[in-house]
């Protein structure tokens, strides 16, 4: 429809990615292996920041080899490059958001800033679970000081919050529909809303699809577990059959041994500890957003998959700089 008639872009009810397909083929023609490609330089373009953020923080050599490796080779970051999905789109813009975070955490500029919110904003466009990533954001640019590299509440501080403020109320009443689109589907206050957190199913991988949500306290209250199937699913009482089992070994447990590296080094950092805290809060609430809205294996794989390059930066401050530095590429 957009392929043919640009006048309806941004009129259907069809989503960012299908409007966003349609302005794409309307200039490219309908060429759906040069839309393909252009996913594909969107994978190697996530590799390539990856590399870069892990520049800007001085990450020893030996460090940067094991994550460029394990991103490159990643078996759901290489399947989402090929084929035409939004995954990427989401992910290059969590990864850009994250550089822009880190270059202006290394060399300050209001410049920084302004892309690393750009970036975030395409991520959201294209899928409203990393809507809560712009708390985390507000709060460093709020209150980390460069001079005393920690947190401090002044008066600039007290001017930028309400700054940050401004901007997220004006937006989401601007764009609500959009920024909100995953959680706007009932009242508030029903009970089927808490319900609809879980609705997407695929037939065989569903977990905890007994557990109902009857006010915020339940949401809170099974929390803890949501994620941790979300993180770690298909779990090893819930395999099936030999696909889940391969999909554990290579895809949940990676997650698994970066949380267990996370809870075991991240109290003893020192160096760089503002900056692990951000994105340690960054990964926390996308991740409590998107278990709320997934109770199926499959779908947990892909939409983990959006920050797995962001929880790799956290991995390479860990393994860096619990091993020491090393000569740097």
């Amino acid at each position: 429809m957009i392929a043919e008639e640009l006048s309806l872009f941004g009129t259907t009810n069809m989503g960012a990615y299908a409007n966003f397909l349609g302005l794409f083929f309307y200039l490219f023609g309908d060429q759906r292996i040069l839309a393909q490609f252009f996913n594909t330089l969107l994978g190697l373009g996530i590799i390539v920041v990856v590399y870069k953020i892990m520049n800007l923080l001085g990450i020893g050599n030996r460090t940067k080899k094991i994550i460029i490796i394990l991103i490159t080779f990643f078996p759901q970051a290489v399947f989402f490059s090929g084929i035409l999905l939004r995954e990427n789109l989401v992910s290059f813009g969590l990864i850009m958001m994250t550089y822009f975070l880190v270059k202006w955490y290394k060399e300050q500029g209001i410049k920084n800033i302004g892309l690393s919110i750009i970036f975030y904003g395409i991520a959201v466009y294209f899928h409203s679970g990393v809507v809560g990533a712009f708390i985390p954001l507000a709060f460093m640019y709020t209150f980390y000081k460069h001079e005393h590299n920690t947190f401090k509440i002044d008066m600039r501080s007290i001017l930028l919050l309400c700054v940050f403020a401004t901007v997220g109320i004006f937006s989401s009443v601007t764009y609500g529909e959009i920024l909100f689109d995953k959680f706007g589907d009932a009242d508030l206050t029903s009970k089927e809303f808490y319900q609809s957190m879980g609705a997407d199913v695929e037939a065989g991988s569903k977990y905890l699809d007994g557990l109902t949500y009857d006010n915020f306290y339940d949401i809170l209250l099974y929390s803890p577990l949501k994620m941790f199937y979300f993180l770690f699913s298909p779990i090893p009482l819930d395999w099936r059959g030999m696909m889940d089992v391969i999909t554990f070994f290579l895809d949940s447990l990676v997650y698994l041994i970066i949380s267990i590296y996370i809870f075991k080094y991240s109290k003893s950092l020192k160096e760089d500890k503002p900056l692990l805290i951000i994105l340690l809060f960054i990964l926390f609430i996308v991740t409590f957003a998107f278990a709320y809205g997934t109770i199926a294996a499959g779908t947990a794989v892909r939409h983990r998959n959006k920050f797995v390059a962001v929880l790799l930066i956290v991995w390479a401050i860990l393994l860096d700089r619990k091993k020491g530095k090393v000569k740097k590429i």
